[in-house]
């Protein structure tokens, strides 16, 4: 038995979540190793190495951070500096950057996101939500344990 076992067989099940059971995996797979696919279903994660280049990730930066100082200034000018979990200076949510820049578009339809979506979920997935988190340097906040929209 998994830990992911025990704790399915030991938590409360809200009323909504009737009939769910976790689906395999089985391949093919366009981008995860069989191995890696396994891990995902007994442990729910797996390191996928070396996913994204560096000039991807310098390119995503360039595109997200003019939406970020927009985003922390908009908090500044709140009593207190703090919406929800976002304090400005501190930590930033940017809301749907994919809507907002034609790199960040590229980055969650392409490679690897689509791969990993066709190989964990199905061939039929959709990108509902996207957001960038900055937890900004020489910020003592901590960001609590959480789940997000699970």
């Amino acid at each position: 038995m998994t830990a992911a076992d025990v704790a399915a067989a030991t938590a409360d099940l809200h009323a909504w979540n009737t009939g769910f059971e976790w689906p395999s995996h089985p391949g093919p797979y366009r981008l995860v190793s069989p191995e890696q696919a396994s891990q995902y279903d007994e442990q729910g994660y797996f390191l996928l190495e070396d996913a994204v280049a560096l000039a991807v990730l310098d390119e995503l930066r360039a595109a997200i951070e003019p939406h970020e100082r927009k985003v922390n200034d908009f908090l500044k000018q709140l009593d207190g500096g703090r919406f929800e979990v976002a304090a400005a200076d501190a930590l930033t949510v940017t809301l749907h950057p994919s809507t907002l820049s034609d790199a960040c578009r590229r980055f969650v339809s392409g490679k690897p996101f689509a791969d990993l979506g066709h190989d964990l979920i199905g061939p039929d997935v959709r990108l509902y939500w996207d957001q960038a988190v900055y937890k900004l340097p020489h910020n003592d906040d901590v960001v609590p344990w959480h789940q997000d929209n699970g």
